[in-house]
């Protein structure tokens, strides 16, 4: 395909805004997103954005996974705008909601690092993630900041909906909006 050729992305959440950001990267200069409400309006917009640099190591995903982390590490820092990436510890923790009342402390059953805003009673506590191999980001502003890099290099957004698509020989020939 031409660099100059239409692209029409259906979807402004995150896998759209990620493929108009990559495209127009690569030099297409004719992308545009077809989004219903507005851009990362749904799951994409209202995500964790929990990243785990080896929480996959024992699966085929592994290397997507630290591949992602290290992406996401890469964008908050060439994207020149707050995606809300951070670095972090990361705990798990088993709280009781009453506090042990033959203590005047809160027990935290030698979790040193349980936060002070942990205000029942401690079970369990373990580090699972250091600020190493666990980040978050907010995958809204992640969103937003794709795009705004992409439209810098031509691509649009447009509001509308697919309500329809004509189909010859297994190929989308058109869509109707």
């Amino acid at each position: 395909m031409e660099k100059t050729g239409k692209i029409l992305i259906v979807g402004g959440g995150i896998i759209g805004c990620s493929t108009a950001f990559y495209l127009t990267q690569a030099g297409y200069c004719n992308v545009t997103i077809l989004e219903a409400v507005g851009v990362a309006h749904a799951a994409s917009g209202r995500a964790g954005g929990f990243l785990a640099l080896d929480w996959c190591d024992s699966s085929f995903t592994k290397d997507l996974a630290r591949k992602s982390f290290q992406l996401h590490e890469e964008l908050a820092n060439t994207l020149g705008k707050d995606i809300g990436y951070r670095k972090m510890n990361t705990l798990s923790m088993s709280v009781l909601d009453e506090p042990d009342k033959k203590s005047k402390k809160k027990n935290n059953k030698g979790c040193i690092q349980a936060p002070d805003w942990v205000d029942g009673n401690v079970q369990h506590c373990q580090e699972i993630g250091n600020t190493c191999t666990t980040a978050q980001v907010t995958p809204k502003l992640l969103c937003e900041a794709l795009l705004d890099k992409a439209k810098e290099h031509g691509a649009q957004v447009k509001i509308g909906q697919v309500v329809g698509a004509e189909v010859n020989n297994n190929k989308v020939t058109s869509l109707k909006l």
